[in-house]
């Protein structure tokens, strides 16, 4: 998969997150949207880890408070030409001004 692919799967995730939450919600979710990365655990010293997972994911946990918009999370989450296995992209809460996945 190249870069552009990821970034192109990202949005239409995005999308597709945004419209099913929008059929099952009374609020309305504004179209910008910002991002959250976080790890699926918050263990680092999980048995499945190598050295250099257990490294990403400290820096990973770093940023927990930060928001990014999509094209930093494409920039966060490439690393060496990989991208994680699994991605769950959903909506995390809608503001008056930003849906935040």
């Amino acid at each position: 998969m190249t870069k552009e692919d990821f970034a192109t799967h990202l949005h239409s995730a995005t999308k597709a997150a945004v419209a099913f939450t929008r059929t099952h919600c009374w609020n309305i979710l504004p179209s910008e949207i910002e991002f959250i990365v976080r790890p699926d655990n918050l263990e680092e010293n999980a048995p499945y880890l190598n050295e250099w997972e257990v490294r990403n994911f400290k820096m990973r946990k770093k940023e927990l408070n930060n928001r990014f918009n999509a094209e930093e999370v494409v920039e966060i989450l490439w690393i060496d030409e990989q991208v994680p296995v699994w991605i769950n992209v959903s909506v995390f809460k809608a503001g008056s001004q930003k849906t935040t996945f």
